[in-house]
């Protein structure tokens, strides 16, 4: 935001840290960020309970996503001995990294294993159904952090102080467009805008929720 000219510094507006990036939008020690996330994490382990996930993913999920949350930069989380399947699936979403997975990256892995424990409990239910719904839940994390991050920021001092001055922009890039035909902007195309969404590497062992 600071490159782009939206804001005169780049602390965070909650712990005051002076690099705020991504990750620490959900990393933040502001005691209030801390809270919001744990309540997160019970919001979480209370829906992975409630839909008869396997014991052993709700243990990793919510111990690693804790653990990671107290320390990112600490010791990887380790693991104790798994049967084979369930041990290859631990391990590789270890490998994709808890960031990554508050990102919605989830190994497919977890979808075989879940699929097995509800034919196990007798039960119907889809492991990749489980899996997209799992995948939601922990974007619901980071949409929820990231809100807070927000929220912070229009009430501090640090965005307010540029208000006059992106008005002036707005006002300047306003009066500019007007002037262009929309037939000669080069992102048009029959009126309409074309966009093209940023790609985003899919390896292998991540879920492809469309399939």
């Amino acid at each position: 935001m600071v490159r782009r000219q939206q804001r005169v510094s780049s602390e965070c507006p909650r712990c005051g840290e002076q690099l705020e990036h991504l990750q620490h939008i959900l990393t933040c020690t502001d005691q209030s960020a801390i809270d919001l996330f744990d309540s997160l994490l019970t919001t979480l382990e209370g829906w992975l309970t409630h839909v008869n996930t396997h014991p052993t993913l709700i243990i990793f999920l919510t111990t690693g996503l804790r653990s990671w949350h107290e320390d990112p930069q600490g010791i990887v989380l380790s693991l104790p001995a798994f049967e084979r399947p369930l041990h290859i699936a631990l391990q590789s979403q270890l490998a994709i990294g808890w960031y990554a997975l508050l990102c919605g990256l989830v190994t497919k892995h977890f979808k075989s294993i879940q699929t097995v424990y509800y034919q196990q409990l007798g039960l119907r239910n889809s492991g990749r159904r489980w899996a997209i719904r799992q995948i939601g839940k922990v974007w619901h994390i980071t949409h929820s952090m990231g809100c807070h991050r927000s929220e912070a920021l229009h009430e501090s001092p640090i965005i307010n102080s540029r208000h006059t001055v992106l008005t002036g922009y707005t006002q300047l890039y306003a009066q500019s467009f007007n002037k262009v035909s929309i037939n000669s902007h080069p992102y048009t195309k029959d009126n309409s805008v074309i966009t093209h969404p940023p790609s985003f590497p899919s390896p292998s062992i991540i879920l492809n929720v469309s399939s």
